[in-house]
């Protein structure tokens, strides 16, 4: 898009802001979306992979070819570093202001973060400081008793398969075709209650960060069994769930989950206060806003 076409566009027209976004994990994203916020972007490009069949109805998904046909007011990058060349590339080409949502401890030193953010036109946010968002969903029944998600490798049944197993009660969501005992949501609205409705929640951490499926979890009263990671260790106590090293670990852990269950009493009311869905929503409002005004600052000055 020209720079013409695109000053023309914003000042005769009145809608929610529209973002090109390098994806996170999809359910992240989709809560973000459910701010009032627009995303668009290539689903090769997310940092963990994620099936278009449960996101927000607000993400559209395109192929990569078709970049160049959409209007947006900004672009999102969800890492800096897996991101790294998206950055590199597309506030150029899209001639757009860029905002890098990090969601993990950064490694690298002041000097450097800041150098590559300001060649490419691009602040960055901490979700250590803007927090995510959750609240507990009212008159949900906690029928599901253990819980997994994800769409798992070929490679990853075996172990799924030995789980459920040692724990028959055991409920897995995600898209996996090939796993007869996995059910697959028809939508993000039913993924959502999933986290609702379970008493245990057994979290495979994709990446570094705090997964949104935990503090769904969390809200709604649920006991957390996960790989032990440094964000994780922050905000998983003893009093809310149980970290394991590795996977043998994991499976003495599940021959006794009843007992984790009785003997964790989850804080759910410190939690989304911490994590507060209001608080969320107002912060990612005012940032959406800022972004789409910025542009016209942004292109007067070029």
């Amino acid at each position: 898009m020209s720079l013409m076409s695109n000053l023309l566009r914003k000042k005769t027209s009145i809608k929610d802001a529209t973002a090109f976004c390098c994806f996170y994990d999809g359910i992240f994203d989709s809560q973000l979306a459910e701010t009032g916020l627009n995303l668009i972007g290539c689903q090769n490009m997310s940092l963990s992979a994620f099936s278009d069949k449960y996101i927000s109805k607000k993400i559209t998904i395109i192929e990569e070819s078709d970049i160049l046909n959409y209007d947006y007011d900004f672009i999102l990058f969800n890492d800096i570093i897996g991101h790294e060349k998206h950055i590199a590339k597309f506030p150029k080409m899209l001639h757009l202001p860029g905002l890098v949502i990090n969601h993990q401890d950064f490694q690298q030193t002041n000097y450097h973060l800041k150098q590559r953010l300001l060649e490419g036109n691009i602040d960055i946010i901490f979700t250590k400081e803007v927090k995510y968002g959750t609240e507990e969903l009212a008159g949900v029944e906690k029928d599901i008793p253990i819980l997994i998600d994800g769409s798992f490798k070929e490679q990853d049944h075996n172990l799924l398969s030995t789980i459920k197993t040692i724990v028959p009660e055991l409920t897995i969501i995600g898209d996996n075709p090939k796993l007869k005992f996995s059910i697959t949501p028809k939508s993000y609205e039913e993924y959502r209650r999933y986290f609702a409705r379970c008493r245990v929640y057994i979290n495979f951490p994709k990446n570094m960060g705090i997964s949104q499926q935990s503090l769904w979890a969390m809200s709604n009263g649920a006991a957390i069994i996960s790989l032990k990671t440094p964000s994780l260790q922050k905000l998983i106590t003893p009093k809310r769930g149980v970290l394991y090293d590795n996977l043998n670990y994991l499976i003495n852990e599940l021959k006794n989950y009843k007992q984790i269950e009785k003997r964790i009493s989850t804080d759910k009311d410190v939690i989304n206060e911490e994590y507060s869905m209001s608080k969320f929503v107002n912060s990612w409002r005012q940032i959406t806003e800022k972004y789409r005004d910025r542009v016209f600052k942004y292109e007067y000055q070029s």
